[in-house]
């Protein structure tokens, strides 16, 4: 039993040390920045219409095309808690600002902290914070979206037809 743990150990550490230096600043700036940006929002309840009016679902998903919205809405739970559904937002973005820095080959370990300050403080995504109860969604639409580029990038032509299905179940 201690030999399965210590090789799951192993494994977390090779993949931990496989990932470059810039890309783990890109995370760690997006997160740390996302969470001190706004921690006001984290922890407090900010309700508007749409909070109130969605209360139970999603919101227009259906009507508006937005046809996978339910799943991802389904990650968390149905009552708007800011806190955790904003803390899953950021780590979300920032695994998106990671993938966007390795998809640009990103080399300096200055470039990928501004990458990832920079996405998080972006004032679209300030503004989507304060729709706390979906956030998390918008969340895993931008990481899909970035997948989309980084299998585009990375893998020629078979990377666009991953990118397409990442960027049709992103929309």
């Amino acid at each position: 039993n201690m030999k399965n743990d210590s090789s799951c150990v192993d494994i977390v550490k090779d993949i931990y040390g496989g990932i470059s230096s810039p890309v783990k600043a890109s995370f760690i700036s997006c997160f740390v920045v996302g969470v001190v940006t706004h921690l006001y929002i984290l922890t407090n309840k900010i309700t508007n219409w749409d909070d109130i009016n969605c209360f139970y679902y999603s919101g227009q998903a259906d009507e508006a095309g937005r046809w996978f919205l339910p799943h991802a809405f389904e990650a968390s739970s149905k009552y708007n808690n800011p806190m955790t559904h904003g803390m899953l937002a950021v780590f979300l973005f920032a695994v998106a600002a990671a993938l966007i820095c390795e998809a640009l080959k990103i080399k300096t370990v200055t470039g990928a902290v501004l990458i990832g300050a920079v996405m998080i403080t972006f004032p679209s995504m300030a503004s989507m914070m304060t729709f706390t109860f979906t956030v998390h969604c918008y969340g895993v639409s931008i990481v899909l979206a970035s997948l989309a580029a980084f299998f585009t990038i990375r893998y020629g032509r078979w990377g666009r037809i991953a990118g397409i299905v990442c960027l049709v179940l992103s929309t």
